[in-house]
């Protein structure tokens, strides 16, 4: 099956939905070099480290709750607040723009 307009937005519709999990989520914005950037934030209520999750789906479709229930588990077991990127998708935005958002989070997303 050639990935057709078409094709990108049925499956990002199929994989952005919201989760059911325990922890409830945040959201939060800051400014990044590019733009705002969406972060979507698990605290559990001891939190000894924090876990950048950037999301899988290649690039061309995923969001930060495509990963909320193994980061509501993270969060909750290992005890770290977990912080996952809403960044930017292709085609609409090539290749490495996804990398440019992600790389300089770490110095810098806010405090959870």
């Amino acid at each position: 099956m050639a990935i057709t307009p078409e094709v990108v937005k049925m499956v990002r519709g199929m994989m952005d939905k919201p989760q059911k999990t325990v922890l409830n989520p945040s959201q939060q914005t800051i400014e990044g070099q590019y733009g705002k950037i969406g972060l979507h934030i698990f605290r559990p209520q001891i939190i000894e480290a924090v876990y950048l999750d950037i999301h899988g789906g290649g690039h061309l479709w995923g969001s930060p709750m495509s990963d909320d229930s193994l980061n509501d588990v993270l969060a909750r077991t290992c005890h770290v607040a977990v912080v996952s990127v809403d960044y930017r998708l292709a085609p609409e935005y090539p290749f490495p723009a996804q990398m440019l958002i992600v790389i300089p989070l770490p110095n810098g997303y806010g405090k959870c």
